[in-house]
């Protein structure tokens, strides 16, 4: 559970949504608000459930490594490459097989796969998703400052810092400060 909307996988990888429904983040393809559980009957098979800071962008990982997501889309960071602003069905990420673990905060999200490589997209005003630039994307994009012939062993995220721990044990950090104006 998260803010006023409310998650449970079953057993057999089943999904079901209930409570605040502003952004389409309970996933079952409309923005009113349920009371009770909901199934979301587009998604099966899935291995866990992730939402952001906010609690209105959902991402469900799934058993074969595949990411679907849903909910609110303002900064791209559902990665599904649509300007759509609400999205109240799970779409696919296309590209982005493999997913081990998904980190989700402030719009910003990350990826990181079993074969050891992170993807980032959603917001980037800062310079957050460690990428080169600080244009928001709205697809997955693999982060690679780090070296392409490492692979990365962790992936650590928090409040303003990123960490990346690579398999030659080397540490890189990134993180963005919002100074006054």
């Amino acid at each position: 559970m998260y803010g006023y909307s409310s998650y449970a996988r079953t057993i057999n990888g089943e999904v079901y949504a209930w409570g605040d429904n502003s952004y389409g983040q309970l996933g079952i393809g409309n923005t009113e608000n349920q009371s009770s559980p909901v199934k979301i009957e587009s998604l099966s098979n899935v291995d866990e459930i992730y939402y952001d800071g906010s609690g209105c962008s959902v991402y469900a990982k799934m058993t074969n490594g595949e990411v679907y997501a849903w909910g609110d889309n303002s900064y791209g960071q559902l990665g599904i490459e649509s300007t759509t602003y609400k999205q109240s069905t799970p779409q696919k990420i296309e590209g982005l097989t493999n997913v081990e673990e998904i980190y989700a905060e402030a719009h910003s999200v990350y990826a990181k796969t079993t074969t050891g490589e992170v993807y980032a997209w959603g917001n980037n005003s800062r310079g957050q998703l460690g990428i080169g630039n600080t244009e928001d994307q709205s697809r997955p994009v693999k982060i690679e400052e780090y070296g392409n012939t490492q692979s990365i062993k962790r992936f650590y995220r928090s409040s303003n810092k990123n960490i990346i721990l690579t398999d030659d044990e080397k540490i890189y950090v990134w993180s963005f400060v919002i100074l006054p104006e």
